[in-house]
C-alpha cells in the first residue's frame, strides 16, 4: 500500500479460520480505501467456503477467486448462490466452452483470463467474447510471465472494456541474481 497499489490479493485456502484472522489483520492495517481481493486456489470445501466467506463480508472483500476445485461446476454455483462475495473462476476456465458451462450452471459472477493459461490471445479473445455476451466482468490475470507477457496482457485488457480488473503482477517478483 505505502508504494501505491490501489488493491491487495491474498492467497487463502489453507485453514478457513486463519484465513479469516489474517483477512481481518489485513484489513485493519490497509484502511477502507485498499481493495482487498482473495484467492483460495482451489483449497475450501464448499461448505467451508460458504461458511468462511459468509464471515468475511464484514471485511469488504471486492471477490474471492476460485474457492473450491476446478472440476466441482455444481459447488461453485452453490458457493456462488450462498456467498455475499462475488466468485470469480479462474482455474475452472481454460476455454470459451468451459466458461459456457459455468455461465449456464450459474457457477460464477466473474472470471480470470490468462494469456498463458487459455493458449493466448486468440482464444482468450473468444473467452472474453464469451464472457461480454453473458455480462459476465473479466480480470486479466498472469502465470509468471515476463515483462514480455504482462506487456501483452495489459495491451488485451486496454482493448477490451469488459476487462474490468488487472492482476498483472508476476514480473514484480522476477529478480535478477
Amino acid at each position: 500500500v505505502k508504494q501505491g497499489f490501489k488493491a491487495l490479493k491474498v492467497k487463502v485456502g489453507v485453514s478457513p479460520e486463519e484465513d479469516v484472522e489474517r483477512i481481518g489483520h489485513i484489513r485493519d492495517a490497509v484502511g477502507s480505501d485498499t481493495a482487498i481481493r482473495i484467492d483460495a486456489n482451489q483449497g475450501w470445501t464448499v461448505k467451508q467456503a460458504i461458511e468462511t466467506l459468509n464471515k468475511m463480508q464484514r471485511f469488504e472483500i471486492e471477490f474471492v477467486e476460485q474457492p473450491v476445485p476446478a472440476e466441482d461446476v455444481r459447488g461453485l454455483a452453490e458457493v456462488k448462490q450462498h456467498s455475499p462475495i462475488p466468485v470469480m473462476a479462474d482455474e475452472s476456465v481454460h476455454t470459451a466452452t468451459d466458461l459456457l458451462h459455468l455461465i449456464k450452471e450459474d457457477a460464477v459472477d466473474l472470471v480470470n483470463i490468462k494469456l498463458m493459461k487459455t493458449g493466448g490471445i486468440w482464444k482468450a479473445r473468444k473467452l472474453a467474447a464469451v464472457a461480454e455476451a453473458a455480462h459476465v466482468p473479466c480480470m486479466i490475470g498472469c502465470m509468471g510471465e515476463s515483462t514480455i507477457g504482462i506487456t501483452a496482457g495489459g495491451h488485451f485488457a486496454a482493448a477490451l472494456k469488459n476487462i474490468q480488473y488487472a492482476d498483472l503482477d508476476s514480473d514484480v517478483l522476477i529478480r535478477d541474481k
